[in-house]
């Protein structure tokens, strides 16, 4: 799976003006879901989040297939993330490594934040580690504007990404695997 990431970061950008390999794009629809988990969990963990955007919506065969238990199974295996670069603010904001979060709470419209504080066996550390982070940068990280969701969406990718989008959203809501986004400031304060 590393190599077909390696090869998807190797042809970004990966919008609608870019000619994609057809070879590439046939081994993506073709693999299990297990391996589309696995394809988006090492690009998560080494690429930027610009990066993981453009992946996302350009191939949402990566991911419109999901059960939450499948995206439960993603936001597991980000832990334990790298909380170590906080003095490279730009960096830190830039880094992939949150982007299952930003997937979820930024572009599905589904918060994932009861799951992580309060489902997800991480050691207590990890859990305030995680907390300090988003208190300092998850309303501008995890929150993105949905109307330039939609229109970077409109003017780069595919319109039936919205359509995945949707169904995606749906699909969680009704198996109750995630809530709706919740705003920044009551997750503060209930999780504090």
């Amino acid at each position: 799976m590393e190599e077909i990431s390696r090869k998807l970061y190797e042809s970004s950008p990966l919008n609608r003006f870019r000619k994609i390999d057809v070879k590439l794009l046939n081994t993506i629809n073709e693999l299990s879901l297990k391996e589309k988990l696995n394809i988006l969990l090492h690009s998560f963990k080494n690429y930027d989040k610009n990066y993981n955007y453009e992946l996302c919506l350009s191939f949402p065969t990566l991911w419109n297939e999901f059960e939450g238990h499948d995206l439960k199974f993603l936001i597991k295996n980000m832990f334990p993330r790298n909380f170590n670069i906080y003095h490279d603010k730009i960096k830190y904001l830039n880094t992939g490594e949150f982007f299952d979060i930003i997937l979820l709470n930024g572009i599905f419209g589904v918060s994932p934040f009861k799951y992580i504080f309060e489902e997800l066996l991480i050691d207590n550390e990890e859990r305030n580690e995680f907390y300090d982070y988003f208190k300092l940068f998850g309303e501008v990280n995890f929150y993105p504007d949905l109307r330039e969701l939609m229109e970077d969406i409109v003017d780069f990718y595919e319109i039936h990404v919205i359509e995945d989008i949707m169904n995606m959203k749906n699909k969680l809501l009704q198996q109750s695997s995630f809530e709706l986004v919740i705003p920044h400031s009551i997750i503060l304060d209930k999780y504090k």
